[in-house]
């Protein structure tokens, strides 16, 4: 006790410069705890523009990505008008995309469209890369083409480190975004394969220097796993017989997740395998909301992360990048059971989790198995409500983006409005909208003790919704059983074909695609976007 106070009184003794270099080296969290401690403390951090920057960064979900010339004021300002652009700002349109067939990909604020084109001597396909601009990002319109002189069929971005990578035969290469040059990090260039092997389409994924595969024999049709080093060409594993992940991602550098290959047992289940030594955690998801009956067959499908896993050298497009500390996992779970006079009924849940919240479990047991539902999801996973749909989108899937995603249809509001539904999942951006919403005020809270709260408080319905078309928002607070949610509504522009729309989320954006029709591969009419 002697020790702990004469630590106190020794700290507090320090100039109030040197006290605020050791907060601001401690970072938001150290700031916040120690402002609770004593007047000083409070007054020094209300005191201080760049503890004050520090705690509203992390409060907004962002790392700072600004030129050093700026000042703290300009900084905060900066970071105020980014984070009042998606209620201030309309949709906007992106020009020149008449004709281009389809959406390809997207990685962070990176939109990878493709174009067929056939001559008297080739036919192939062209990838057109657009950056999303932005005013309060300071993003400039970036456009770039790729026009290979063999069809890609089979690829994959990370707009973070400029890298694209894909199949041209048997082999993997790796090259700059938007050029045909070798990516100067990769030593060879290429990924080699063995002859007759061929990647699968839509299975590659980059994490890192980590790009992994699915490839197939043609030999016997055989299946093979492949996780490269894509820096300097050296296989880290290798796996086939019966491991066949159509869908999969990266957890971290050391566990990938997918389906088990029971899906069309009555319960799917979430499999998290350890790539270096090949243990399984088998996650079920037997929950009773899971299936309409008994006999229900059931299936899970995992939508992407768009959101590249790591900055290189801290870099992004723009004045700030995405806090990439944790990431969202969505998991559709669909099931099929027979209803009255034999019909058949079809139910969908959609289960939110984050990815810490995972690996959290499958280090403290890493000896794997299978876990049951009730020992791991209450807590850590959110199923969210299905909601009325207005209009549905072409895909009908979830997008995702770091830890935000859109729902997979476009729905209604309180009042009836067709709206995008975003649900961002950042415990930051979350205590600071219940902070805002005032529910944490009269009792003198700050805004992270008031996160903490929402975890086992129940708060009133937000308040009325305002006129139409101002974007509104509110929180679904959590408790012992479910992840705190803010919930971003953000009405369509008017006049758009609202039946053939894809949505897709960006890391500072969700984007609308208004197709020609229905049809998947339909050319793209329009393209807007709104700042999120």
């Amino acid at each position: 006790m002697i020790t702990r106070r004469c630590t106190m009184v020794g700290l507090l003794s320090l100039p109030d410069e040197l006290l605020t270099n050791i907060l601001d080296f401690g970072g938001h969290t150290t700031i916040v705890m120690c402002q609770q401690t004593c007047r000083r403390m409070n007054d020094l951090v209300n005191g201080s523009m760049a503890l004050q920057y520090a705690v509203s960064l992390a409060a907004a979900g962002l790392v700072d990505n600004i030129p050093m010339d700026v000042d703290l004021a300009e900084r905060l300002n900066l970071l105020a008008e980014h984070e009042s652009a998606w209620e201030d700002t309309p949709w906007f349109p992106i020009e020149g995309y008449d004709g281009v067939l389809g959406l390809a990909a997207s990685s962070g604020n990176l939109l990878v469209f493709f174009r067929l084109w056939d001559d008297s001597v080739r036919f192939g396909r062209q990838l057109v890369f657009q950056r999303l601009p932005s005013i309060h990002q300071g993003v400039p319109d970036f456009t770039s083409r790729m026009d290979p002189d063999f069809h890609v069929h089979e690829f994959s971005v990370d707009s973070s480190q400029d890298l694209l990578i894909y199949a041209h035969g048997s082999r993997l290469a790796t090259r700059e975004v938007g050029t045909n040059r070798p990516h100067p990090a990769s030593s060879g260039g290429v990924l080699s394969l063995r002859k007759n092997e061929f990647p699968i389409a839509t299975t590659t994924r980059i994490y890192g220097e980590l790009a992994a595969c699915l490839t197939t024999l043609i030999d016997d049709g055989s299946l093979r796993f492949r996780i490269f080093n894509w820096t300097t060409g050296q296989s880290i594993t290798e796996s086939g017989g019966n491991f066949s992940p159509l869908r999969y991602e990266f957890l971290d550098a050391d566990h990938i997740f997918y389906s088990s290959s029971e899906a069309l047992s009555n319960y799917p289940n979430l499999v998290v395998e350890n790539i270096r030594s090949s243990c399984r955690t088998v996650l079920r998801l037997d929950f009773p909301d899971i299936v309409p009956g008994t006999n229900a067959t059931c299936y899970l499908s995992i939508p992407q992360n768009s959101m590249p896993h790591t900055w290189a050298n801290n870099r992004s497009a723009g004045y700030f990048c995405d806090d990439l500390s944790d990431r969202l996992i969505v998991l559709n779970v669909v099931s099929y059971g027979w209803g009255a006079y034999h019909s058949c009924r079809k139910q969908q849940q959609t289960l939110h989790i984050s990815t810490n919240a995972i690996l959290s479990y499958v280090r403290a047991h890493p000896s794997g198995g299978s876990v049951p539902w009730d020992a791991w999801g209450p807590g850590n996973v959110r199923v969210v409500p299905r909601r009325t749909v207005v209009h549905e989108t072409v895909t009908g899937m979830h997008t995702l983006c770091g830890m935000r995603a859109v729902h997979d249809h476009i729905v209604k509001d309180r009042r009836s409005r067709p709206v995008i539904c975003v649900y961002d999942y950042h415990r930051g951006r979350v205590g600071r909208a219940l902070f805002a919403q005032g529910n944490g005020a009269s009792s003198g809270a700050g805004m992270w003790t008031t996160m903490r709260r929402s975890l086992s408080t129940k708060y009133p319905e937000p308040p009325a919704l305002a006129p139409y078309p101002v974007a509104t928002s509110y929180v679904l607070p959590g408790g012992e059983k479910e992840m705190s949610c803010l919930v971003k509504e953000i009405p369509i522009p008017k006049g758009l074909l609202v039946d053939n729309l894809m949505c897709v989320l960006c890391e500072h954006a969700v984007v609308l695609l208004e197709l020609s029709d229905r049809r998947l591969g339909a050319p793209i009419s329009g393209v807007f976007y709104h700042a999120i």
